[in-house]
C-alpha cells in the first residue's frame, strides 16, 4: 500500500523536493540540539490524477441514460408543456 509519505519520498527521491534550510532546536529528550531539514512543498501531481480520474468516473455514471428512460423523459416532457400551455 502506497501512503502519502512514500509520496513525499518518492518526490524526494527524484529531486522534486529540495532542503530549503536547516533548522535548530533544542531536544529535551536527547538534552542537545538538534537539526531539521525545511523541504520545499511537494508537486502532488498524483492528487490531480485521481481527483481527474474520480471526476471521469462521477461523470461516465450520470451521463448514461438507457431509451426507456430517455422515452420517460420525453413524455414527461410533453405532458408538462400540454399543462403549461392549457394553463
Amino acid at each position: 500500500m502506497i501512503t502519502v509519505n512514500h509520496l513525499l519520498q518518492i518526490d524526494e527521491s527524484n529531486g522534486l523536493r529540495k532542503v530549503e534550510a536547516k533548522v535548530s532546536y533544542f531536544c529535551m529528550t536527547k538534552k542537545s540540539i538538534v537539526w531539521r531539514s525545511r523541504k520545499t512543498a511537494p508537486k502532488n501531481e498524483w492528487r490531480f490524477t485521481i481527483l481527474q480520474m474520480a471526476k471521469e468516473k462521477d461523470a461516465s455514471e450520470y451521463v448514461q441514460i438507457t431509451d426507456t428512460e430517455q422515452s420517460e423523459l420525453d413524455a414527461r416532457a410533453e405532458a408538462e408543456r400540454e399543462i403549461v400551455c392549457t394553463v
